[in-house]
């Protein structure tokens, strides 16, 4: 493969992970809202937080409840905000 075909099928698989998360209803955080939307609640991966997002891998998203998926969260991060959730593989749960 070529580095131009290479090129072309990076470009064509940017934001990807977008898609499919929004075809599950979940929305990448970039910064805390100030609120949570009633019908969301506010979600993060298994990483320990580093205080910010995005950094070593810490990703927030504000997804539908899905009591099958999401588990309520003790790890302290987001104390402003309503009661937060972590997937159910998460250390934190």
């Amino acid at each position: 493969m070529t580095k131009k075909e290479l090129a072309r099928r990076k470009i064509q698989n940017a934001g990807r992970g977008q898609r499919v998360a929004a075809r599950r209803g979940m929305h990448y955080l970039s910064r805390l809202p100030a609120c949570v939307p009633p019908d969301r609640v506010l979600v993060h991966n298994h990483v320990v937080s580093a205080g910010r997002l995005g950094t070593r891998g810490f990703r927030a998203w504000l997804s539908a409840p899905d009591p099958s998926r999401l588990v309520a969260c003790a790890c302290g991060w987001a104390t402003g905000l309503a009661t937060h959730f972590t997937t159910a593989l998460s250390p934190w749960k």
